[in-house]
């Protein structure tokens, strides 16, 4: 199938940029788990734009987050940190940093884009939790689980939204298509929108 075709839904992809920031899945130096291969691959098959970092300090992330809200990456809207994570929390270096005091570091730093997390629990908070970082980030929409991400359910699904974001461009349209194709693996994460 060419970049120029449709993938059999009838809705030809367009042109997305996402931008990932992915943290460190283990101490062990000899580990190569990365999203990074799986998103050259839409890169490669579906002509989405991709910046990708990865990073080990919650100093980095905010850093990259900072960089990300400036115009020269307004064809970025997809934001996806894969992290771990915990209800309500990134995890940096081990130590869980709740979405409120990131929040406050990079406040209107997301103005109109999706985040997506690709971090264990973290939209198992308090749906008030989670609006006020939607808020003060100023955020369209947060994605992510409310359950554990074991590695290979948690990739597929995240390709694939990624797939059906490009085509539809819009968060909750995608989320029920994604209900349609997947709703095993989308039950079995958890996966809720904040918007």
């Amino acid at each position: 199938m060419s970049a120029s075709s449709t993938d059999g839904t009838g809705l030809q992809p367009y042109r997305i940029g996402i931008f990932c920031l992915e943290g460190e899945w283990s101490t062990d130096l000899r580990s190569r788990s990365s999203v990074r291969p799986l998103l050259e691959f839409l890169r490669c098959s579906d002509r989405l734009k991709l910046i990708y970092r990865d990073l080990a300090s919650r100093t980095e992330f905010v850093t990259y987050v900072r960089r990300w809200s400036t115009p020269r990456y307004r064809d970025y809207p997809l934001g996806y940190f894969a992290l771990h994570g915990a209800p309500g929390a990134l995890r940096f270096e081990g130590e869980p940093v709740p979405l409120e005091a990131l929040g406050e570091q990079i406040r209107g730093c997301c103005e109109g884009k999706v985040i997506y997390f690709g971090s264990c629990s973290l939209l198992k908070a308090a749906s008030r939790t989670l609006q006020d970082f939607r808020r003060a980030t100023g955020a369209q929409a947060l994605c992510g689980y409310t359950q554990d991400a074991y590695w290979m359910p948690s990739a597929v699904f995240d390709m694939l939204f990624f797939h059906v974001f490009s085509c539809y461009g819009d968060v909750q349209e995608t989320a029920r298509c994604m209900g349609k194709a997947c709703p095993g693996i989308k039950r079995h994460l958890g996966f809720r929108v904040i918007d």
